[in-house]
């Protein structure tokens, strides 16, 4: 029972989701699980609104926490809420986002930006194993997409990945692996996945160093995630240039 980890919220959200995704161990031993916060929202629709829920993206307050344990998971504290609005006063929309550990020790949190309009990834880093955060800032070097979860693992200290499909338009569909060999600085590499219709994934890496990559495909009564699908690949097939 973690829900107490919340009540000091700054912005009086009551709506508090882990992941999606798996979390990770720091190479210090401290587990850390990704937390994304809003406000409860309702769903209305009407023929008047384009927006079917009844609080706007703009009003939700979308943001980041990470909850983290230092005795194997028997107790859990939660880290600083990375804040829900920039130095300009424009929110940040920060949902659904994944962790990884860079080469210094430090974790890096990468999370899906709100809306459809310049659609970039945002990003934020912790020098204490995920205590504190930087604040966030915007991750240009890789390309705008439909706001959708994305998959991210490392696989080494010179290949991490991420999954997401690669569209700018609804619906969701092409999945994509990007390969970086820089910890997150620029993504040179990318293999299509699946050119069909394609949502959230999530990604493991196997003893021998492949990596899976599970996604929900298709759709069903108008929603994404009919079936889940799965494939394995090599790091190398992703880097390769033909």
């Amino acid at each position: 029972e973690v829900t107490f980890l919340f009540q000091a919220d700054p912005y009086a959200r009551t709506y508090h989701l882990p992941g999606p995704g798996h979390g990770i161990r720091h190479s210090g031993g401290r587990l850390l699980v990704q937390m994304w916060h809003r406000k409860p929202i309702r769903w209305e629709p009407n023929e008047a609104k384009k927006d079917p829920f009844d609080i706007p993206v703009s009003q939700r307050e979308y943001g980041n926490s990470v909850v983290y344990s230092d005795d194997g998971g028997k107790t859990w504290c939660n880290s600083q809420y990375l804040p829900a609005y920039g130095p300009d006063g424009e929110p940040y929309r920060m949902g659904e986002a994944r962790l990884i550990e860079r080469k210094d020790g430090s974790v890096l949190i990468s999370s899906r930006f709100g809306t459809a309009r310049d659609a970039y990834r945002l990003k934020a880093v912790s020098d204490d194993r995920g205590t504190s955060w930087s604040e966030p800032f915007y991750d240009n070097a890789i390309g705008p997409a439909f706001p959708c979860d994305s998959g991210l693992i490392k696989v080494n200290d010179n290949c991490i990945l991420l999954s997401r499909p690669d569209c700018l338009d609804a619906p969701r569909r092409r999945l994509t692996v990007y390969a970086s060999p820089d910890e997150t600085k620029t993504w040179p590499y990318s293999r299509i996945i699946d050119p069909g219709d394609a949502c959230y994934s999530d990604m493991a890496v196997l003893p021998d160093g492949d990596f899976l990559v599970f996604y929900g495909s298709g759709y069903y009564n108008g929603w994404m995630g009919r079936e889940v699908s799965g494939a394995r690949f090599s790091p190398e097939w992703v880097q390769r240039a033909d």
